[in-house]
């Protein structure tokens, strides 16, 4: 599959592929290996990782209705640069979520709503990438930002 080559996308920035950054999760610290670093909607810079990227893929395993989402891996720099939503987890701040509408070919090439999970703390990196299944932002997830034609993903929250 195309989307999940990690190691040769365009637009995100490889310069510091295999250094070790320390995130700082639960108080706990963890060393994590940089794939590639690019910056978000914002402009602040997020890390993908060696270590989120062998989580995505055995959640997305074990996840049989989720498995496909391994092949879109290659739309995080996208929906992070250029998200729909941008959302924080009620329960867990740290957790940013980054809503984006994929097409996906799997679903008849309809636009589903793909969400990548954002740990921040002294430095961002993506924790995981899930496919929300009836195309709506839970409710427990508190709006930042909403880009135009945003609300059919927010109705009935």
């Amino acid at each position: 599959m195309a989307g999940d080559d990690v190691f040769s996308l365009h637009n995100v920035d490889y310069s510091e592929k295999g250094m070790e950054q320390e995130i700082i999760v639960e108080g706990q610290r963890k060393l994590q290996t940089v794939i590639y670093s690019a910056l978000d909607y914002l402009g602040e810079k997020w890390y993908y990782t060696e270590e989120g990227h062998r989580y995505i893929l055995d959640a997305r395993s074990r996840r049989g209705r989720q498995r496909f989402v391994k092949g879109y891996l290659d739309k995080i720099p996208v929906i992070v640069r250029q998200p729909i939503i941008v959302g924080q987890d009620s329960d867990q701040p740290q957790n940013l979520f980054y809503y984006g509408a994929v097409a996906i070919e799997e679903h008849g090439f309809k636009r589903e709503l793909l969400a990548v999970v954002m740990k921040k703390s002294n430095i961002s990196v993506v924790w995981d990438i899930y496919w929300v299944e009836k195309n709506k932002v839970p409710r427990k997830v508190a709006v930042l930002y909403r880009a135009k034609g945003a609300g059919r993903y927010l109705r009935g929250r």
